[in-house]
């Protein structure tokens, strides 16, 4: 089957990060029909709307076909929402390209006629049109189910992008308004680029708001981009304005390919990018489109920096509470499943760089009489700061509450009192735990009136693994106090800490406050989170300690070490046996000596003269791995058994709790999983019966070594064994054969476990003799990539013929080309 239309989208391999390797999508893209990350005015009533059609490169083109009755380029007939009145065209081409629609009411049985688009923007080769279809609507007599478009001139080597939008025009327009000549802020402290230097039109927008909140989006425009970013820019700006009908630019903020960051609107100037939540929300946008590959490093620590100078600006507490993607706004796959996957990595890495005040000491006049100074600190680390802290004190019996007596008529604080222990001043009451996604007492909307923090949202899930507490300690550790606010600024009430103490085990745990407040006729002086009650050991109407603790101290368990509790295993590992087992007769053993080729990427290439084929296991067909095998090849399929990959069909089945952290980029939309869990190994069990219906050999499971990174749970040695045992004996009970993908450290120990050994890099890595008296001796080939050139393979091959390897120098794309030593 020479040149099979069949093309694999699974992951290449590429360079070596620490002890494992790791995927890179292929750079081919590919059409997309999709709900789009389409950007719209503040109105409730309006729902989303979808880039009907997006696509690019060669991708686009093998989508277009030619009609019958002109013989011009036309795209697919493709659905689009009830009630659109504008149809609007982006596209990129060499030369003039006059671009004509049409409807259809009644999914293409009849058309209107084709109506040509009204060009508004042209930078070649990026262009801006639309058409305005209500009339054909309209004589059709019912709304319209698809459009279709067609191309006036040759573009078969012309056209490289286009993406298609189908909207209601009106619905959509945004709010008409006088000059604005409101600064951008942030873009004048040199944060970003500013508007003048990428060449903005001049904005025409007044609707004002307070920034509390974060949304992150996609363009949708070229990867392989022939334009500069700043001419980009000018193309969405002028698509906005001139085809949406907007004031200006619907984000506030642009990330580019090239790491900087875009001024859009200003800050405190309300969007256009998140139907229904544009107010108080800023809109921040990759340049570029997001379903396959993530943004780069550089992008992604651009947007960093901006998200940390707006959580300083605005006293936005980053979170992701603050900071949501727009599909979890609206009905859109907006900003793609690569950066929806880095999601929280970025919130982490944003939050790492919002600046913090140093600790301060309170002047000797503030704190009451009866408060002595400070004693010598307690062995374990203990960050006590006093009872008070500036302006903002630590509400107690009779202190004077301004806010308490406005919303409750009580003049000074009814209950809390103070005592001392061990030299220091302590405000001590009975404790209760409220948020999370559990507690009742308040609603699913319900928002405090100083941080806009909904409380279900927080400390979610209740009994978090310690790697995703770790990554976010600001959802899971905080108090609520019946505060003063107009005592605490929002710069103060961002930087406070405090201390929570159980007396009766000395357990001690620092929190942060959040702007609610205990009923008081509960009679409990403080309400934590479910996991502060957790950490300290206590129950409701406890008796417990408070007091600050010194700004910036990091949230959690006040430990010897400052290291967070580790969560135990979910699945124990099993003591390996003292003799490994040889392998089960009848399963798959590749020979020491066969030849080879590894192919996730590209069009499909079967006609290579090999014995092996290594294909990726959701992509190739069980009617290529029938005619592979009927041709006496030996068909691998290959899957990631230690990370959870967004793209894949049953990511779903894969927990929130059993992912941990990201791996390294540019493949940070990956993350590792927990190897121990029960649920991860069900899902492995499940492409193992997969592999076993689509007629596949044997199985490569790849990220097989994520003890030795740094994956987000406590894996060890005995753990990835006990993983990757299970693996080779699941494999084997549907008669698979199994690989060993490096882990060259366990190789003693697994080679009874496993039919072959595949390894990348060994060459570049030293490490190709650690097969001679394992996998080589047992009789078990060590198929071996090695990612160079091929002006390389002389020197490859001299290294590894020696030792019985079976080599092949790939390119890290892992498409179909190859070469392999003679």
């Amino acid at each position: 089957m020479p040149g099979s239309a069949e093309g694999p989208s699974g992951r290449a391999r590429a360079p070596r990060y620490g002890r494992h390797m790791h995927h890179l999508r292929s750079a081919a893209v590919s059409l997309l029909v999709l709900a789009a990350c389409v950007h719209e005015v503040d109105r409730s009533t309006q729902g989303d709307g979808a880039a009907v059609f997006l696509g690019e490169g060669d991708g686009l083109n093998d989508q277009l076909s030619r009609g019958d009755d002109d013989g011009f380029l036309r795209t697919p007939l493709v659905p689009v929402p009830a009630h659109i009145s504008r149809v609007g065209v982006r596209f990129d081409a060499v030369g003039p390209v006059a671009v004509e629609v049409r409807v259809s009411a009644d999914e293409g049985a009849s058309f209107s006629d084709w109506q040509p688009t009204t060009l508004t923007f042209s930078e070649p080769p990026a262009n801006n049109a639309y058409a305005d279809v209500a009339d054909a609507i309209d004589a059709a007599g019912a709304p319209a189910s698809h459009v279709q478009l067609r191309f006036m001139a040759p573009v078969e080597s012309a056209l490289s992008f286009l993406a298609v939008d189908a909207f209601d025009l009106e619905a959509q327009r945004d709010d008409g308004a006088t000059d604005n000549s409101a600064a951008q802020a942030l873009a004048a402290d040199g944060i970003a680029v500013p508007r003048a230097q990428w060449g903005a039109r001049s904005r025409n927008c007044n609707s004002s708001h307070s920034p509390e909140r974060l949304t992150i989006h996609h363009t949708e425009t070229p990867n392989a981009d022939q334009l500069s970013t700043s001419a980009r820019l000018r193309q969405i700006q002028n698509y906005h304005i001139d085809v949406r009908g907007w004031c200006d630019i619907g984000y506030h903020f642009l990330v580019g390919k090239d790491g900087n960051v875009y001024a859009g609107r200003a800050e405190d100037e309300r969007g256009a990018h998140a139907a229904g939540n544009n107010t108080d929300n800023v809109g921040i946008a990759f340049v570029g489109t997001y379903h396959g590959g993530a943004p780069s490093a550089p992008m992604l620590s651009a947007a960093a920096r901006i998200m940390a100078a707006l959580a300083d600006e605005w006293g936005i507490a980053l979170s992701r509470s603050s900071v949501k993607s727009h599909r979890e706004l609206g009905d859109t796959d907006c900003p793609g499943n690569a950066l929806q996957g880095r999601l929280d990595a970025l919130i982490a890495e944003a939050r790492a760089g919002v600046p913090q005040s140093p600790p301060s000491t309170p002047p000797p006049s503030t704190p009451p009489p009866s408060t002595p100074p400070p004693s010598t600190p307690p062995t374990y680390g203990d960050p006590w700061a006093g009872l008070s802290q500036g302006s903002a004190q630590i509400p107690r019996a009779g202190l004077s509450n301004p806010t308490l007596e406005n919303t409750l008529g009580l003049s000074t604080e009814p209950y809390g009192s103070t005592t001392s222990i061990d030299g220091q001043q302590w405000v001590q009451g009975r404790v209760s735990w409220f948020g999370g996604p559990d507690d009742g007492g308040v609603s699913s909307t319900e928002t405090g009136s100083v941080t806009n923090e909904r409380l279900r949202d927080l400390n979610d899930p209740v009994g978090a693994p310690a790697s995703t507490i770790a990554s976010r300690p600001e959802d899971f550790y905080f108090v609520a106090m019946r505060w003063n606010f107009s005592a605490t600024s929002r710069t103060t009430w961002r930087e406070l800490r405090l201390l929570v103490k159980n007396p009766a085990n000395g357990h001690a745990v620092v929190v942060r406050p959040v702007d609610w407040g205990p009923n008081t006729s509960t009679r409990r002086i403080v309400d934590v989170s479910p996991q502060t009650i957790a950490d300290l050991g206590a129950d409701t109407d406890d008796t417990v300690l408070v007091a600050f603790a010194a700004p910036g101290t990091p949230l959690g368990l006040v430990t010897t070490s400052s290291t967070p509790p580790v969560d135990p295993p979910v699945d124990p590992p099993v003591d390996p046996p003292t003799d490994p087992p040889t392998t089960p007769p009848g399963s798959h053993v590749i020979p020491v000596g066969a030849t080879w080729q590894w192919q996730l990427s590209g069009t499909l290439e079967t006609d290579v003269d090999v014995d092996v084929f290594d294909l990726d296991l959701f992509d190739v067909s069980s009617s290529t791995i029938a005619a592979l095998k009927a041709q006496g090849k030996t068909v691998v399929c290959y899957f990631s058994a230690g990370t959870w990959e967004s793209w894949r069909p049953d990511e779903a089945e894969l927990p929130a709790s059993t992912r941990g952290t990201s791996l390294d980029p540019p493949f940070s939309d990956e993350l590792w999983l927990d190897t121990r869990s029960s649920a991860v190994r069900e899902v492995m069990r499940a492409r193992l019966d997969l592999a076993a219906q689509k007629g596949c050999d044997a199985v490569e499971p790849d990220n097989v070594d994520g003890y030795t990174n740094q994956p987000g749970f406590p894996l060890t040695a005995a753990t990835q064994l006990d993983f990757n045992r299970f693996l080779a004996s699941e494999a084997h009970a549907r008669g698979l054969g199994v690989g060993l993908k490096n882990d060259t450290d366990q190789l003693a120990e697994l080679v009874g476990h496993f039919d072959w050994a595949l390894n990348e890099g060994c060459v570049a890595n030293d490490e190709c003799g650690v097969y001679t008296d394992t996998f080589i001796a047992a009789g078990k080939a060590v198929l071996h990539a090695e990612y160079a050139a091929a002006s390389q393979l002389a020197s490859v091959c001299a290294v590894t013929r020696p030792l019985q390897l079976s080599t092949i120098v790939k390119d890290v794309m892992l498409g179909a080309e190859r070469w392999a030593c003679p």
